[in-house]
């Protein structure tokens, strides 16, 4: 029985409760060593070890190098400090190591290195590198070495979003009728197409053939040749099957001295392909509408995932994560999430989540800053979240009882084609057979018939956005007037009040790619 997304949430998180993979300490700090200004002597507070080189001398012998490093094993640390203190001091307390520079301040006696993620490494050679610098104070100095091994990090949990916006639906200017609204529609396409097709070629060629009097002029020159190749075998005890064998490759080359004689031919060819396809597309539509005239920041529907679980993991390489499931998709209006949050902050602590939305007041507050018309009637929508449409503006009046259409899209679709051709097979036919040929008619005949197969796959993706606007105005009534935005974070439209909106398009606009058709229409 497979797992469901809740039972591996479940075990993820009885692992993380167990503390089976502890979370790693931000930092730690490791004392590393004294430094003894008067005898310009080092002593390490930590294990130390002894590293082995070899150098050539000035005559070209190896010489033996050995010299003492520290040595510091982290497991489940993310960032090092290395602290070092200095007795009988001379002047300036400085340490440096691995490029870094620190000194301590007038007074003090110890220093802490921030190295951060340093660490040593193999090299080539099968050794492990060490992290280098020095120690001084005064004109005393002592080098440093020292080996930082860290352990392989591995930690890991799970947690719950209680919302992950997935589309943020904008309401359009109420109008003078408030009667405005806009619906909103993803649409999916997945298509798989397969195309096969047959080719078929017929090459016919024909032959002169032997006459009979050529074809005894073609035994009897052969006929010593038999005789000798025959007696070959002559010998007793000579295995019948070698003499079986003999005739059988005698035969051949006769055959082969015949055929190859052929000296003119003539030939036609005939070449045909059928081809086939089968194509196999699936598609989900979803649409969304905003509440009529209510207008931005009040009508805008915000669209998200509820209870979004994740399992993470770090390793050495990083952070990765991956999503388990979620309670499916949930679609409110502006003013009920705003709702909610009046009734949770008034509620002095007794309410813990909205009665519509059921979502804690954090998760609200998160909601709500993503719409820039929350709370502001004219926001400035500026690059690279939000770009002017092309054109920027819709402007109208006089429309009939169903209102004007404004319809703006935004397409994305991607293709893959991958194409696979068989081997080619050629199929001989010899008509009327070469002994009717040599004796009973004038041509030898020979027809070729050659097949070949191909096989393509193409895989296609399409997701297209769309924005419809319904806008009314009487003819009495003043013009309907909105300036049209592309919000790139959640592939909506956004709409502001203007009267013949003129927007200066920014860089980013000229170069995206996005690719919209904008039309109106009567409903």
């Amino acid at each position: 029985m497979a797992t469901t997304a809740q039972q591996a949430y479940d075990a993820i998180k009885k692992l993380e409760a167990n503390n089976t993979f502890p979370l790693p300490a931000p930092n730690k700090t490791v004392h590393v060593g004294n430094f003894d200004a008067a005898t310009g002597k080092f002593k390490y507070a930590i294990k130390t070890v002894t590293i082995t080189e070899t150098e050539k001398s000035a005559t070209g012998k190896p010489v033996i190098l050995k010299s003492t490093a520290g040595e510091i094993k982290l497991a489940n640390v993310v960032n090092l400090r290395l602290q070092f203190s200095v007795t009988n001091p001379k002047g300036t307390f400085t340490v440096a190591v691995a490029g870094i520079e620190v000194s301590a301040a007038a007074g003090e006696r110890s220093v802490t290195v921030d190295v951060g993620l340093s660490q040593s490494v193999r090299t080539p050679d099968g050794k492990i590198s060490t992290v280098d610098g020095f120690i001084r104070s005064g004109t005393a100095e002592a080098l440093l070495q020292f080996r930082i091994i860290r352990l392989p990090m591995v930690t890991g949990g799970a947690f719950t979003l209680p919302a992950v916006p997935i589309a943020l639906v904008y309401a359009p200017p109420p109008g003078s009728q408030n009667k405005n609204f806009a619906e909103y529609s993803s649409m999916n396409a997945s298509s798989r197409k397969i195309s096969t097709s047959m080719s078929s070629g017929t090459t016919n060629k024909v032959g002169d053939a032997y006459s009979t009097t050529e074809f005894i002029d073609k035994i009897s020159g052969l006929a010593s040749s038999v005789q000798s190749f025959l007696g070959a075998f002559s010998i007793v005890g000579e295995d019948p099957l070698k003499k079986a064998g003999a005739s059988t490759i005698l035969g051949l080359n006769l055959l082969s001295g015949i055929l190859s004689s052929t000296t003119t031919s003539t030939s036609t060819a005939l070449t045909t392909t059928t081809e086939h396809d089968l194509q196999v597309t699936d598609t989900d539509t979803t649409t969304t509408g905003t509440p009529a005239g209510s207008g931005p920041g009040v009508g805008d529907r915000f669209v998200y995932l509820r209870n979004v679980k994740v399992a993470w993991l770090i390793t050495n390489s990083g952070l990765s994560f991956t999503v388990l499931g979620d309670d499916g998709i949930r679609s409110f209006a502006a003013q009920q999430l705003l709702s909610d949050a009046k009734a949770i902050a008034s509620s002095a602590g007794a309410v813990k989540s909205g009665p519509v939305t059921n979502l804690d007041a954090a998760t609200l507050q998160m909601l709500l800053s993503l719409d820039p018309f929350v709370g502001n009637a004219s926001p400035t929508l500026a690059a690279p979240r939000f770009v002017p449409n092309d054109p920027p503006s819709a402007v109208g009046s006089g429309t009939d009882p169903n209102g004007d259409v404004l319809s703006v899209s935004h397409d994305i679709s991607t293709t893959d084609l991958s194409t696979q051709t068989s081997v080619t097979t050629t199929i001989t036919d010899y008509k009327l057979g070469w002994l009717t040929a040599l004796f009973g008619g004038n041509e030898a005949k020979e027809n070729q018939t050659t097949l070949g197969y191909t096989s393509s796959i193409q895989n296609s993706v399409e997701k297209r956005q769309t924005a419809t606007v319904f806008f009314f105005a009487r003819p009495t009534d003043p013009p309907y007037a909105v300036g049209l935005y592309f919000d790139r974070l959640f592939g909506t439209f956004a709409f502001t009040s203007g009267q013949d909106v003129v927007l200066k398009k920014s860089p980013v606009a000229r170069t995206s790619s996005l690719h919209q058709a904008v039309g109106s229409a009567s409903r």
